[in-house]
């Protein structure tokens, strides 16, 4: 993932600033709104932006630090960030500044900003967001006090930001079984496990531990160790129950509980039929370093 950074020289606002309310134009910290913020793009949608040089990354990554800074010579300035309600839910990640119906919560509001403002965050979820800022339009010059009276913000400008989820590489496939005795003595390295030894180990490739196999009466849960994910494949979960222990071979394709675990999914749980023993067969692929 890359941060690209681009300078402004039009007003566009920055994000969840831990900055300033100020008075006397001097500046005090002002409170920071609780959720992480995120990296900044933009474009002039109302009024002019003729007062902040803007210099910020477009793109960031999920979690990557990053710094807003923006240079100002006077005025006063507000943020705030969009959002719209859908069947009660707050959505902030998939907006555009032209998505009907977005309503704006204030991020912070400087008093009197005759200083740089610097900031650094990050946001921990992939999407679009779209912020605005906001500042009195027609300052006088040069700066004075009157700079920091009756704040307006008859200029506004709706900018846009990408969030981006870090690339993530897999290695080749491997087939996975709870841990337990084998099916089949001298056969293949399936293996099944009695409903009492539960949890046991997930072993994939007969000797890679992939992450543990737990029941509870009614459920069997898979979790998977760091490192390790579900196949993109249909039904890379299958399950079947005994009520004796098993001495033929198993195909799992005709087991009877056969779902798709969603990549990501950890830990992930299938009800099942009460059984004395069950063989748990999963898909699974490694998480390697990119090329």
């Amino acid at each position: 993932m890359y941060m690209n950074l681009k300078s402004l020289a039009t007003l566009c606002g920055f994000f969840l600033l831990l900055l300033v309310f100020t008075s006397g134009c001097q500046k005090d910290e002002a409170a920071s709104v609780s959720d992480s913020t995120t990296s900044l793009g933009w474009r002039d949608e109302v009024g002019e932006c003729n007062t902040v040089d803007l210099t910020y990354p477009e793109t960031i990554g999920v979690g990557e630090e990053f710094s807003i800074l923006a240079e100002v010579t006077c005025g006063r300035i507000g943020l705030d960030r969009g959002y719209i309600l859908v069947g009660g839910d707050t959505v902030r990640n998939d907006l555009t500044c032209s998505t009907p119906g977005i309503q704006w919560q204030e991020l912070v509001l400087f008093a009197c900003e005759q200083d740089d403002a610097e900031w650094t965050g990050s946001l921990s979820e992939p999407g679009d967001y779209v912020f605005r800022s906001r500042h009195n339009a027609n300052e006088p010059t040069p700066c004075g006090n009157d700079d920091c009276d009756d704040f307006t913000g008859n200029n506004q400008c709706c900018f846009e930001i990408v969030v981006v989820a870090d690339e993530v590489c897999y290695g080749p496939g491997e087939t996975a079984w709870s841990d337990g005795s084998e099916y089949a003595e001298g056969g293949q390295w399936a293996t099944f496990t009695a409903a009492g030894d539960f949890p046991v180990t997930l072993y994939a490739g007969q000797t890679l531990e992939a992450g543990t196999v737990s029941y509870d009466g009614t459920s069997i849960t898979i979790t998977l160790a760091a490192g390790w994910e579900f196949a993109d494949v249909s039904e890379n979960v299958k399950i079947q129950g005994y009520d004796v222990a098993p001495t033929e071979e198993p195909v799992p394709g005709q087991f009877e509980n056969k779902t798709t675990a969603a990549i990501g999914s950890s830990p992930y749980s299938v009800a099942v039929d009460a059984a004395n023993y069950y063989g748990v067969h999963v898909d699974l692929v490694p998480i390697v370093e990119c090329e």
